[in-house]
């Protein structure tokens, strides 16, 4: 017959194993978890990765189409402007050219009229201090007066001309200029070194070290959660004290089952008692 410490001890080892199988699976499947864990949030770190990326290429593309149409309507303007340009110092040339020919002409024409008056006065017998001649000569002086300030006039407006159109062309220009730089900033900024290209390599690294904090913590995690063999002794001993305990308790009821019961008399004499018998006085 098996003996309440055979039970006990059978029991403890028992207890023992479950425990040591117990700690093994919770190790197990708190492991399971953790790498789930991690799993998930790289796999939502590439996700912000791969949608950064997208963006990134897709505002390069944007910029360097919207450079490119800019240097198409800029090209554009600048042909523009040199055509109007060529244009303008054609015509303004053409005017400075017929204005001095007419300039030419009414001073030729001025002199040979006022030639035609002294030959005038000379033929009729007028004397050179005459007061005819005076008032001729104050005439013609005169006429060179308004003949200089009309000269005068013309260079002004023409340099009038030339200064106000330079200024338009300039202005321009500068803006031709600008808007090159400016598309060429564009084009640059998504480019090593560029503003926009900065940006995204931040937020990269930025993405880069959560990795490494996420794959850092989850190993950590995955340590701690492993059990030592401190976690194993007691699991050992915690195990069997619970299953020896429990065998203690099978074995003592098994003793009480197989210990015959005490028996006591039932009669006294002739005369029939119940169970105890019952006591009576001295």
């Amino acid at each position: 017959m098996i003996s309440a410490t055979a039970i006990s001890l059978g029991l403890a080892a028992a207890g023992a194993a479950s425990g040591v199988l117990g700690l093994f699976q919770n190790a197990k499947r708190q492991k399971k978890s953790l790498e789930d864990q991690r799993a998930a949030a790289l796999g939502r770190l590439a996700d912000s990765e791969r949608e950064a990326r997208n963006a990134f290429e897709r505002s390069k593309y944007e910029a360097l189409r919207n450079a490119a149409r800019a240097d198409q309507a800029l090209d554009r303007r600048a042909s523009q402007l040199e055509t109007a340009f060529n244009a303008f110092t054609g015509d303004y040339n053409y005017a400075q050219e017929a204005q001095s020919r007419e300039n030419q002409a009414a001073r030729m024409g001025a002199g040979e009229s006022f030639g035609a008056a002294y030959s005038d006065l000379g033929y009729s017998g007028v004397r050179a201090g005459s007061s005819n001649y005076q008032a001729l000569a104050q005439r013609e002086d005169l006429y060179e007066q308004q003949f200089a300030l009309a000269l005068e006039g013309q260079r002004r407006e023409g340099e009038s001309q030339l200064r106000d159109a330079f200024a338009s062309f300039g202005n321009s220009l500068y803006e031709v200029s600008s808007g090159r730089g400016d598309a060429e900033y564009l084009r640059g900024s998504f480019q090593q070194g560029g503003s926009q290209f900065g940006a995204y390599q931040d937020q990269m690294l930025t993405l880069e070290n959560e990795r490494k904090r996420i794959k850092a913590s989850a190993e950590t995690a995955l340590e701690n959660a492993a059990p030592g063999p401190l976690d194993y002794i007691t699991a050992v001993f915690g195990g069997g004290a619970a299953g020896f305990q429990t065998g203690a308790y099978i074995g003592g009821a098994l003793d009480d089952y197989r210990t015959p019961k005490p028996q006591y008399p039932t009669t006294l004499g002739s005369r029939k008692i119940g169970y105890p018998a019952p006591r009576f006085p001295s």
